[in-house]
């Protein structure tokens, strides 16, 4: 869905793209307006999904606490909750462009998960946890040659992406 409609706003738009294609339509066009508010549901609902998971890591780390047997006191569990949403209000207010958080998640999220975490936790299997001796690996075996290439693959594309960002922000 984001990759046809990233194709027919540069198709139509051309050049002059904005960072959030939302702002190239007509504030009065009723189909922009449904779009926005359409958005504004996607970002509301998608921050819970991505919340819970941050709290329960986060009072995990913090305190030792496992939220899944509820040993967080409530001071804990709304503290946390509290400062994950102050950050993420501090975030949303810094950050003028929604094109910014975008490339960030591309240059960097991407990559990580695409290319870099799926080898490591693979070469991690295989050199020292793999249950059938056959399978177990030493790291600088030729079997994984093709798996540090894609990780390397990956760092670079992660390095030359984050440095693009930084390019195109410094020029602004």
């Amino acid at each position: 869905m984001d990759l046809l409609i990233g194709l027919v706003a540069y198709v139509t738009f051309e050049g002059d793209v904005q960072g959030n294609v939302l702002l190239n339509f007509s504030p009065d066009s009723p189909v922009a307006v449904l779009a926005r508010f359409a958005l504004l549901d996607l970002v509301v609902l998608s921050y819970m999904i991505m919340m819970i998971p941050c709290k329960l890591s986060l009072l995990d780390l913090l305190y030792d606490k496992n939220e899944a047997r509820m040993e967080a006191s409530q001071p804990q569990f709304y503290g946390v909750t509290l400062a994950l949403n102050v950050m993420a209000l501090a975030v949303a207010l810094a950050v003028s462009d929604l094109s910014v958080v975008n490339g960030l998640n591309g240059a960097v999220c991407t990559n990580l998960v695409a290319f870099v975490l799926p080898v490591l936790f693979h070469l991690r299997v295989r050199t020292a946890t793999a249950v059938d001796e056959a399978e177990r690996r030493p790291l600088c075996s030729a079997a994984n040659v093709p798996y540090v290439a894609m990780l390397l693959f990956g760092v670079f594309s992660c390095f030359l992406s984050t440095r693009q960002l930084v390019q195109s922000l410094a020029a602004q």
